[in-house]
């Protein structure tokens, strides 16, 4: 759980301070403008994309060492994050590479449904609204996929990794 919270005060403090330097540097009415540069308000998006790519790569590693935790939990076990941890240090790139794999058929099926839709909306097409009246049931048809590979894919990395998560008593 402290994790889980880490993670997201990461991804806070990213936003805030991307947001800080937008403020900064963009604000028309800031005196701050005066004193940089214009070569200074091309480095915003640049920088917050170092922010995002930073913050994104520190939460996809700290929850895809925190994965098998949900399989664990799913069986009946207890909550142990130390365990968890342990079982998944060395894997962190398999697991991920392996769960990537696994769901990217599943995501570009759900990208071609949601793009369908996104179409059928914005031109207002006869021939695409009535892939409109299948948008829910496509977007739940997708979702059931996901979780048809997913749970799977999770049940076979417990199995494989979580040697320390299965040995340990129960507290």
């Amino acid at each position: 759980m402290l994790a889980l919270v880490l993670v997201g005060l990461a991804m806070a403090l990213t936003m805030v301070l991307y947001l800080g330097l937008t403020i900064l540097l963009a604000h028309p009415l800031t005196t701050a403008t005066t004193q940089f540069p214009v070569e200074a308000r091309i480095l915003i998006p640049i920088v917050g994309a170092a922010f995002v790519l930073i913050g994104a790569g520190i939460s996809c590693f700290v929850l895809t060492r925190l994965s098998l935790l949900h399989t664990h939990v799913a069986i009946g076990g207890t909550l142990r994050i130390r365990e968890g941890w342990t079982d998944t240090r060395g894997h962190c790139w398999s697991i991920w590479s392996i769960q990537f794999c696994a769901g990217l058929p599943t995501f570009a099926a759900s990208t071609v449904v949601a793009a369908s839709d996104l179409a059928s909306r914005h031109h207002g097409l006869a021939s695409l609204n009535t892939l409109n009246a299948f948008g829910a049931p496509a977007t739940a048809l997708s979702a059931f996929g996901a979780l048809y590979v997913g749970a799977p894919c999770s049940a076979w990395l417990y199995r494989r990794y979580a040697n320390a998560l299965r040995a340990s008593p129960a507290r």
